[in-house]
């Protein structure tokens, strides 16, 4: 397989394995809302860079795996959030590690 990726691989972002966010919605759906209106950040709450992200697809990878780095196109965007509030008021956390997240979707 050949990936392009644009830029160096270092952006960072906040992953979340699939089942952890269905969990969480289910949580939230299942939660005695007060009058006032709340949001929640359902996030594993830690950031990988892509190069991360690739390496631990290149470990678990089943064959040749080539790597295009090409020039960015725009200015990289930038987010925060915090699964603080819901990890404590929706009694949820997050139960699958990245590396199990990558190993269980290529199976």
């Amino acid at each position: 397989v050949r990936l392009t990726v644009e830029g160096g691989g270092d952006s960072r972002r906040d992953y979340l394995y699939v089942q952890d966010a269905v969990d969480a919605i289910i949580n939230a759906v299942d939660y005695k809302m007060p009058e006032q209106f709340i949001s929640f950040d359902v996030c594993s709450g830690k950031k990988y860079t892509l190069k991360q992200i690739l390496g631990l697809l290149k470990k678990n990878w089943r064959g040749e795996m080539k790597v295009e780095y090409v020039k960015k196109s725009q200015t990289p965007w930038r987010f925060r959030v915090n699964n603080k509030s819901t990890q404590t008021q929706l009694q949820w956390k997050p139960q699958v590690s990245l590396e199990k997240g990558i190993v269980k979707m290529l199976g």
